[in-house]
């Protein structure tokens, strides 16, 4: 289950049909004749940091992750002259139904629902965080949406455990196989759809082991992964690759080396017609986006949900300290 997929959020635009909701940097498009001509999302001019006065609106999903994601956005344009309004609030598919049909004109969206069943449907799922990036601004270059800034972080589904564990089971999901394999004692604790899903149960016992598919301490369970570690209620769970609790319990997403898990980094989506206009917008935001690694994000989601800061002070000072 995609980070998109999972919002709870009150949505602040009317769901409507759902429409595919993204772009491309710089893929190229073809012509009703067969011949190539320049994509929608290309940048022509590669050094513009002026917004020339131009006033967006930027959407974000009701979680902190891309709180902190649209509040960064707006700081750093504000500094270049934009105006950035970040009000829109919505859950998907009624976030992407507000950028396809020009209610707001940025959204940063996530790979893997983009590419998921609400949106573009691809199958089989995509491990690679630059693959499913490059697929979803080949896919949505038609829909003159553009996809620019990738972001280096993965917010993806993953088995996690106490990292003072590591020592025992690794920090692979091979090595926490292996273990597995040998030891029937471990207490898993899982959502109930884990056991059917692709990326769940089935996936990890084709992709790492038939051991997952048998398991006899695999048990169910309502509350958040992290929040059963940190309790001891369980050796291992599945959770959220950069979900504050990680750090803030001192605990550790075992590496999906086989990369079973969906790919799901972010990006920023900017309607092709305001990123001809102002190319500075992913001039300005790719460099950010880069330095967005899953450490930084748990780091920054972990000051806002665990220590108490403010969306708008933990951006404002991220910003700062890496120079922006």
């Amino acid at each position: 289950m995609t980070r998109g997929r999972m919002l709870f959020a009150v949505s602040a635009v009317a769901a409507g049909a759902i429409l595919p909701a993204c772009g491309s940097a710089t893929p190229t498009a073809t012509t009703s004749s067969g011949g190539a001509t320049s994509s929608p999302c290309a940048i022509t001019n590669t050094s513009s940091t002026d917004g020339a006065g131009a006033s967006l609106k930027i959407g974000a999903k009701s979680f902190t992750e891309e709180a902190l994601l649209a509040a960064i956005t707006k700081i750093e344009l504000g500094k270049h002259n934009f105006t950035i309004d970040d009000t829109t609030k919505a859950a998907d598919p009624a976030i992407g139904q507000a950028i396809a049909s020009n209610q707001i004109q940025l959204l940063w969206q996530y790979t893997g629902t983009e590419l998921g069943a609400q949106y573009l449907n691809v199958t089989p799922t995509i491990g690679d965080l630059d693959q499913a990036f490059n697929k979803v601004q080949q896919l949505d270059a038609a829909n003159n949406l553009c996809w620019t800034s990738e972001t280096k972080f993965n917010d993806t589904n993953g088995i996690g455990i106490r990292s003072a564990d590591t020592s025992k089971f690794g920090s692979t999901l091979t090595s926490f196989t292996a273990y597995l394999q040998q030891h029937t004692d471990v207490k898993i604790c899982i959502a109930s759809e884990f056991r059917t899903r692709s990326d769940g149960l089935p996936g990890l016992a084709s992709t790492y082991g038939s051991v997952w598919s048998t398991y006899p301490g695999l048990t169910d369970v309502a509350a958040g992964g992290e929040k059963v570690l940190a309790n001891n209620q369980c050796d291992a769970a599945e959770v959220f690759t950069t979900d504050a609790a990680l750090k803030a319990d001192n605990l550790t997403a075992l590496t999906d080396d086989k990369k079973l898990f969906p790919a799901d980094n972010a990006g920023l989506i900017v309607r092709a017609d305001v990123l001809s206009a102002h190319p500075a917008i992913a001039n300005l935001m790719a460099p950010i986006a880069a330095k967005l690694t899953t450490d930084v994000m748990v780091g920054l989601n972990s000051q806002v949900d665990v220590s108490g800061q403010s969306v708008t002070d933990v951006a404002t000072t991220w910003l700062s300290q890496n120079g922006f």
